[in-house]
Formats: structure tokens, sequence, C-alpha cells
């Protein structure tokens, strides 16, 4: 295990409270304190601990769904507190059986709880506890009733930097010197994982803290809130007539998904109901257009055509970013919660973008009374260049992250309409020119495109996306064994699987062999250069 800096306070007081003491049933039991007890640590810049065993019995122990089984909660040491000035968290610690190892989660969107019964792999914890991890979640330092609320911001540096970045490093300071004290060593092991703006905080990990982790997952990561603010009212404003109604019918989104799926299937080759790179594919939405004037659920007004358009060619790029950001094609079936809702539910993707531009990505917030749909795409970029550094996580220098011998694994779904494909393989192509080429950055770092996979494994999922993370990472960090696939699976509604595919290390694309079911990973190979610069 890499370095640490720990505070000479910390430290003294760990080494002072977490003697050994009695051993409790299990193997590799807690040696110092007692969970009760860790009540009576004081840590450096934070509020009391909150500490309580939580026992299960047969009849009441929770279980909790992975891709090989579900898996049964472990008895466990909850202990709750605050970094100051208000950074909640909860770190759970396996009352028997630790495997040495430490875990922090990351949290989604604007953030605002501490969840640590979030199911799934997206920002959650108890996936790692079934593993036998210490685990961590935060609510990142605020409150907010959802993750799409950014009122907490408002004229608030304080908060939108703790947020961003501050609450990585003071977290996980806090709950090592807890873990010290609880089972009378140190981990062995540590990495970080989260999606979308959990997935931005671990790029800012293995960017701002390289001696932090030794292995951190990034998934679908909102790295560059600027990019995604001025992407957000891109979009509002392509889909509002003069009165600031929306002009797509909701209802016409299933006929414009089968149209797309129908025209791009096969354009890797394979008629199987999904879309392996949207960029193979071309689609006009004018092929779908109403005749004349008139409207139906069956066709698209002339309005709506435009709509579409502009979403699929992307942010025009007339202020010199370079950007080419645009909705994918293949993400239509996740647009009824971001883009497309039904009447009087605004979609997820109009209010992230709200908030984004009302309170938290402005040096000044312009606060309640101002509209996304407001903003100058020529003059704003420059604006908002002040909040950028503060959030932004897309430096491609990650040398010393690698001189660390850290391992990040990133991964992205192909038709995921929120954090778009383009700034993930943005980043890495960057990352891979800077850090001298792809087998350079092989070493320490791998991309995985997930064909069909919306925003951080949101339903429907009408394609393999399921796999374990963890698993992946643990091997490549503790064994050395560097991913060059992972077979992902697609389940029904009782846990059986439809079918497998597997996941190629990006530039890599999967290939049928041309025997066998398609429905089966192990007759598909990775093809495309790998090692090769």
């Amino acid at each position: 295990m890499r370095g640490r800096v720990w505070s000479v306070a910390v430290l003294l007081l760990t080494i002072i409270l977490a003697q050994p003491g009695p051993a409790r049933a299990g193997s590799n039991a807690p040696q110092g304190l007692d969970c009760a007890a860790l009540a009576e640590l004081a840590i450096t810049d934070t509020t009391p601990l909150a500490a309580t065993a939580i026992r299960f019995n047969d009849s009441n122990r929770p279980v909790i769904p992975t891709p090989s089984g579900t898996v049964a909660l472990p008895d466990y040491c909850r202990v709750r507190a605050a970094v100051l000035p208000q950074i909640n968290f909860e770190l759970r610690l396996p009352l028997n059986d630790w495997n040495g190892k430490f875990f922090m989660a990351g949290c989604g969107g604007f953030c605002g709880r501490v969840l640590a019964d979030r199911p799934g792999y997206s920002n959650a914890i108890n996936v790692a506890l079934v593993r036998n991890y210490a685990a961590v979640t935060t609510d990142a330092g605020h409150w907010a009733p959802h993750a799409a609320d950014g009122v907490w911001a408002y004229n608030d540096r304080s908060a939108e930097i703790d947020y961003s970045y501050r609450v990585i490093p003071e977290v996980a300071r806090v709950a090592r010197a807890v873990i010290t004290a609880f089972y009378g060593s140190k981990e062995q092991h540590s990495y970080f994982s989260g999606c979308s703006n959990g997935g931005r905080m671990g790029a800012l990990a293995i960017q701002r803290y390289p001696d932090l982790f030794d292995g951190v997952l990034v998934g679908a990561p909102a790295l560059d809130w600027r990019t995604l603010a001025m992407y957000s009212s891109w979009v509002m404003k392509a889909n509002m007539d003069e009165n600031g109604n929306f002009v797509f019918d909701h209802r016409k989104t299933a006929l414009l998904a089968r149209a797309v799926m129908a025209h791009c299937d096969a354009s890797d080759g394979l008629k199987d109901g999904q879309i392996t790179d949207p960029r193979q594919c071309t689609f006009d939405p004018a092929t779908l257009q109403c005749p004349g004037n008139d409207d139906g659920l069956e066709c698209l007004t002339k309005t709506e055509v435009q709509v579409v358009q502009k979403w699929y060619q992307g942010l025009p790029d007339t202020h010199g970013a370079g950007w080419s950001y645009k909705v994918p094609l293949g993400s239509e079936s996740y647009w009824p919660r971001w883009l497309t809702p039904p009447p009087g539910r605004p979609g997820a993707f109009y209010l992230f973008g709200d908030a984004l531009h009302k309170y938290i990505i402005h040096e000044q917030d312009p606060g309640p009374g101002y509209s996304p749909v407001d903003m100058d795409l020529e003059r704003y970029p420059v604006e908002l260049d002040y909040m950028r550094e503060i959030y932004r996580a897309d430096n491609p220098n990650l040398s010393a992250f690698k001189k660390t011998g850290g391992k990040a694994v990133f991964y992205q779904g192909w038709s995921d309409p929120a954090a778009i494909p383009e700034m993930t393989i943005g980043y890495y192509e960057d990352v891979r020119k800077k850090m001298g080429g792809q087998a350079k950055t092989n070493e320490f770092l791998r991309l995985f495109m997930i064909p069909g996979a919306g925003h951080c494994w949101e339903s429907p999922h009408p394609s393999p996306d399921i796999f374990n993370p963890i698993e992946v990472l643990e091997n490549w960090v503790e064994h050395g064994i560097a991913p060059e696939r992972i077979d992902a699976r697609q389940y029904d509604g009782t846990g059986g699987t439809i079918r497998s595919r597997p996941l190629c290390a990006y530039p890599g694309v999967a290939h049928y062999n041309g025997t066998g079911s398609i429905d089966d990973a192990s007759n598909f190979s990775c093809q495309g250069a790998v090692q090769g610069d």
C-alpha cells in the first residue's frame, strides 16, 4: 500500500486508543476498540462519532443482488459523523472477517444525502460490504431533497468546494482513522468507486490525490460541468417553442427508437437488437416526417424532426471549444427519463441543467429567476471558466497516479444521453496522447464502452451491461490481471440470463466468431489494437 497523508494528531490518537483488545468471534475479527467505544474516538475537525453494532439473524438479514447471485449482508459496526463544517458520512465496518480493505463510494448528481443502503453498484457501498470491505459513503457536504437540487450551492463557495473535491481526501482521512482504531491496523488495499458525479469524483481522485487509492472505478463521469451546462442549455433550447413549451411529443419516442434500431442494428455486421458503436451509423429523422401538415403518433412533424436532428448532430462548435457532443443514436429508450418526459413531469436532464445554471456553474449565481434557455452559447464559455476550474476532472496528465502503481477502470454506456459518450472517449484519447500512447496507458488505465447501456446501469437494460466492477479492479490491483475483456450479462426479471457479451478494452470491439449462439459471450472475441499505439 502506498504512502498516506495523516495528521499528527489523528495518528497519535489512533496509536493510543487502538491498542489490541480481546478478539471477538470470527477470523480476522477486530483487535482494536469495541464498536460502541468508537464514540470516544476524537478525530481532528470531525464531530463526535455515533457508533452502533448492527446485527442480524437469519430471519431479518438483508441480501444484496450481485451478478453471481444474492449475498447476505454481514453484521457490521455503523459509524456516523461529519467532517467539519458539514460533510456527513456513514462508515460500515464488518464485525467479523474484515478483508483488510477500504472502499469509498462517490455520490451521483449533486449528492445531498447519505445513501448507505443505495442498491446496485452505482455509488453504493453494500456491494463492497458483502465482500467484507470497510466501506464509507457521504452526502458531499450538504443536504438536498433529491440529487438534482442545487439550492445548497447558492452563493456558498465553501459548500461548492466541499462537493467538488474536498470531500474525497477528508472523508478518506477520517474513515482510515476509524478503521485503524477498530481493527488495530491500517487497510492493505483501498478502492474508490463512483458513477456520474461519482465518476467525476473518481477521475478527480486519480488527478488531484494520486496516492489516495490503489484502484479507482470511474463510471459515466461528469468530467466537465461547464460543458454539460452548455450542452443542457442547448438541448433545452432545441426542444422549446417561442412560448417555452416542449416541441417533441413524448408519445413518439418509441416510434423513433424502433426506427433508429432498424436502421443502425446491422451497422456492426450483426443484426442482434443492439448498436455496438453509434458513431458507425447515421440516421435522418426526416424519414419519419409526416406528409404535409399532418400529425399523428406514427410520424414526426417538421418541427419535431428539426428538434431530433439538432440533438443527433450535436452542439454547434461556433466558439472554438472543439466540442462535438451529441445525443447518441440508440439512447431513445432512456429519453422518457431524461429528454422526453410526459407533460407535467420535467425530465432529469432539464432538472439538472436548471440547477447547474441557477446555483452551481456561475461565479456569481444568477439564482431562481434565471432560465438555462436564456444562456448565450457564444458568450458564456468564458463566463463559466472560473467555476469550471473548481469542478473539472479532465486533466489528462496521470503521471503521478501511474507512478504510485494505481489502476483505474473507466466504463461508459454507448447509449447514455446524460454523461455523453463523446466526453468520456475524448478524455481517454487525451490521456492516451499525454501518457505516451496506447501501450503505456494500458499499464494503468482501461476504458470499457458498453453497447446499449444508459446512464449508470439505469433501466431498461436492452443489452448485456451487468458485471462486477469491484472484482475486475481487485484482480488487476491485487493479482496483476489486467482486464482485456469483461463478460457482461443481460438478465430477465427472474434472474435468468438472456444474453452475455464481452465488453472489450477500448478501442477493442466484440466480434462474432461466426459459429454458435450470438447470445453467448464465448462465441465472441475482442478485435482492435489494444496493445499497440
